[in-house]
């Protein structure tokens, strides 16, 4: 079962957050990639994946939680 979720100021401050984090460390992530990872921080859930685009974005930021299957 998939409960929408809601893309509020929340969602937005941890996409800025993890945005600054990127560019800090000079690397590049896609775009929905990093909506979807700041949606998962703000509702402190886990990124569940097949593939690794979630790699970088849990190395500038270890509280992302991601989870490969």
């Amino acid at each position: 079962m998939f409960v929408p979720l809601v893309v509020g100021e929340p969602v937005a401050a941890e996409l800025a957050g993890l945005l600054a984090k990127l560019r800090a460390a000079q690397r590049r992530s896609k775009t929905f990639d990093c909506l979807l990872a700041a949606t998962a921080l703000a509702h402190q859930l886990t990124v569940v994946t097949h593939d690794g685009d979630y790699d970088e974005l849990k190395q500038v930021e270890p509280r992302l939680s991601v989870r490969r299957v």
